[in-house]
């Protein structure tokens, strides 16, 4: 791989405009199973920019208390970086705020408790310690934050109904983000154990942990199915969401600690853009 491809994965990958790319594609696919107006909107730039935004902050908080990984490619990237990344912060900072303040004032209420606890993730609120920090606590709180954001968000902001498909695609999505993230805790074992921090992998082993990812992708697929019976997916939707589970399961299949961490940024991460891609060409009509 030449260095200017890597330049620019590293750029893309450590900069977190992929993972941005990847939360606003899950607002896209929202808004195509909502069939809004628009399925690029403000809340789409909202969340790009958050991401953008909350990542950089967390690379910057969390490098600094790393430095004996600076070994590892990622974190040396991210540390010979860290300047850069704190101005794609910013701009993503800027990027949010400024569709903040288009929003009704329901919407951007309805931000305040995603955001605080978005904050409290990446910035040590609580002494030296982030909710990252705490046991076992910091998947479920990404699972759920961006079910909030990339599904409850855009209902709020469209008036969609809150009634059981709502319900049902928003356990959907936490569930694909919790299957998404089981893989970056099998990677960060090691970065966790020095931190001492508890999390799922270390506690279940990696056959257990697989084992529930098996389990979460038939829970993803159950809400879909639920969802077409209830008439609020077509066929097309639900194969979507099922095909991409089973693509994103066998990918969190084969992650170990001696994966690159491409593997995990690129590929896992990238899951949700499949997985919308799926929706909307195979939901259309």
């Amino acid at each position: 791989m030449s260095k200017y491809l890597h330049a620019f994965l590293d750029l893309i990958f450590y900069g977190n405009f992929w993972i941005a790319i990847c939360a606003a594609s899950m607002v896209i696919q929202t808004n195509f199973i909502f069939d809004a107006a628009y399925i690029i909107d403000p809340i789409t730039y909202l969340v790009f920019g958050g991401t953008l935004f909350i990542y950089g902050i967390h690379r910057a908080v969390g490098i600094s208390r790393l430095k004996d990984f600076l070994a590892e490619k990622r974190y040396a990237v991210i540390y010979d970086y860290r300047n850069h990344i704190r101005i794609y912060a910013v701009l993503g900072l800027l990027i949010s705020g400024f569709f903040f303040f288009t929003l009704d004032r329901t919407t951007q209420l309805y931000l305040v408790i995603p955001a605080l606890i978005s904050a409290a993730y990446v910035i040590p609120f609580f002494g030296k310690k982030r909710l990252r920090d705490f046991d076992d606590i910091k998947i479920f709180l990404i699972a759920i934050v961006f079910g909030c954001l990339t599904v409850l968000l855009p209902a709020v902001f469209l008036n969609f109904d809150w009634g059981l498909p709502l319900v049902l695609l928003f356990l959907e999505r936490c569930c694909f983000i919790f299957l998404l993230t089981l893989p970056f805790d099998i990677r960060d074992l090691k970065v966790d154990e020095f931190a001492e921090v508890s999390t799922i992998p270390g506690r279940l082993g990696l056959g257990k942990t697989k084992t529930l990812m098996v389990i979460t992708a038939i829970l993803i697929s159950a809400c879909a199915v639920a969802n077409t019976v209830l008439g609020f997916y077509n066929v097309g939707i639900c194969l979507g969401v099922v095909i991409s589970s089973i693509i994103a399961l066998l990918a969190g299949l084969k992650s170990n600690t001696e994966k690159h961490d491409y593997y995990f940024t690129g590929v896992i991460d990238g899951m949700m853009i499949l997985q919308a891609i799926f929706v909307v060409v195979l939901g259309v009509g």
